[in-house]
């Protein structure tokens, strides 16, 4: 059978509208795209096809009031970093061909936790090490502020079990003021904090537009 030019002409632009919307159909993301957790104030890099599959990744990211976002198409990642003062949940929106998405992102703000000291000599020098710092000894120093001889110095922690000890002098000295303690497994012991997760705090999803 044969068919007249116009009707070829026809047939392959009918062709290439399919195979276009074939392709097209293709870049639409099917996943759950999962929820980002962030601190206040500390960008996160993000590989973005670990956090969702297209054919393509020629996305356009919206500005969002509360997170500032980047993305390096050339290396494909998403930088993220929430405002200092936010806390809650927002959504970060993207458009790939026509399709909008959009990743929630949930921000917290570093929660800081006092350690405290009264050594019964005097140290030259003090600091805390534990679990949370690698167990530097140098990388968090106490002060005694006040001169009444309790040295504290802060550090930000989040829910769990950590391991601790205080340094003086080159000692290690476990918290006299703290009855838990476990094996270090070197016949010492090591003082042990919990971190309380806040079951009360409420998370609240702020939006930027409303349709």
């Amino acid at each position: 059978m044969r068919y007249s030019k116009s009707v070829l002409i026809n047939l392959i632009i009918i062709s290439a509208m399919l195979f276009g919307c074939s392709q097209k159909s293709s870049n639409k993301i099917e996943d759950i795209i999962a929820n980002i957790n962030l601190t206040a104030d500390k960008p996160l890099s993000i590989v973005i096809n670990d956090l969702l599959f297209t054919e393509n990744y020629n996305l356009e990211f919206s500005p969002n009031k509360d997170v500032v976002v980047q993305y390096l198409k050339g290396s494909d990642t998403l930088i993220l970093k929430a405002d200092k003062n936010f806390e809650g949940m927002t959504l970060v929106e993207f458009k790939l061909d026509d399709n909008v998405y959009q990743i929630p992102v949930t921000s917290k703000k570093e929660k800081f936790y006092t350690f405290s000291f009264k050594p019964e000599k005097e140290y030259k020098t003090i600091s805390l090490f534990g679990s949370f710092n690698g167990w530097d000894r140098y990388s968090l120093p106490m002060n005694d502020q006040n001169k009444d001889g309790v040295y504290e110095t802060q550090t930000s922690l989040e829910p769990g079990v950590y391991q601790y000890k205080f340094f003086g002098d080159g000692e290690e000295i476990v918290d006299p003021q703290n009855p838990v303690k476990v094996s270090n497994g070197m016949g010492s012991f090591n003082s042990v904090r919990v971190i309380e997760e806040d079951k009360n705090a409420k998370i609240f999803l702020h939006v930027d537009k409303y349709e």
